[in-house]
């Protein structure tokens, strides 16, 4: 029927979203914790009036990117506290009745692999921009994907420059030898990896 082909067509789309969800929470969880290593250990322990002057400048503002963006309240810090680990009820709740979204469950009639409790990914995706609106920032997933990848860049180089800093300042070689280039071909783009949600999860030759 119509209706079941709609739901074939955007079955797709609602796996990438539960992945979507999945690792902007877990990535918001690490750019949080990482922080807070740089704000209690490299800050607060004072390394950083020894170090940071070491810095080259690409790591030097990167860092201060981080400190300005840390410096307020940021999309990371609300959902690393309201919807990563322990969900808010209260924020669920909220956004219910304003969700405008299918509330859809999928379940595997053979292995539960395929099951897929939709409903509860549509509401917390609603919840988390309406959370987010009501702090003062209004943003979408395609806005947050790239804050939060340039956030985890960010902290890349600023971990890559203080690691050499020390390095630098310890006066020792840790390399067991010199590094040599590589080259790796035939790679897919980063922007399209895709990761089905929906899979064979029988193994036929064992049957």
């Amino acid at each position: 029927t119509a209706v079941h082909h709609r739901l074939d067509s955007v079955s797709t789309f609602i796996g990438m979203r539960t992945y979507l969800l999945f690792f902007l929470r877990l990535l918001a969880g690490k750019l949080n914790e990482g922080w807070l290593l740089l704000d209690r250990k490299f800050f607060g322990a004072e390394l950083s009036k020894t170090y940071e002057p070491m810095l080259d400048t690409e790591c030097s503002k990167s860092l201060t990117n981080l400190k300005s963006y840390f410096g307020s309240t940021t999309a990371v810090n609300i959902i690393r506290n309201n919807f990563g680990f322990h969900y808010s009820p209260e924020k669920l709740s909220e956004a219910l009745p304003d969700t405008t979204q299918d509330l859809l469950l999928f379940m595997d009639g053979e292995t539960a692999p395929n099951s897929l409790f939709s409903f509860s990914e549509a509401i917390l995706s609603e919840a988390i921009l309406s959370t987010l609106a009501s702090a003062g920032i209004n943003t979408s997933y395609p806005e947050l994907v790239e804050e939060f990848f340039n956030v985890a860049l960010w902290f890349a180089i600023v971990s890559d420059g203080i690691m050499d800093a020390i390095i630098e300042n310890h006066g020792r070689e840790i390399r067991a030898e010199p590094p040599y280039s590589i080259e790796l071909t035939g790679l897919t783009k980063f922007r399209e990896l895709g990761v089905p949600w929906f899979t064979e999860a029988f193994d036929e030759s064992k049957e």
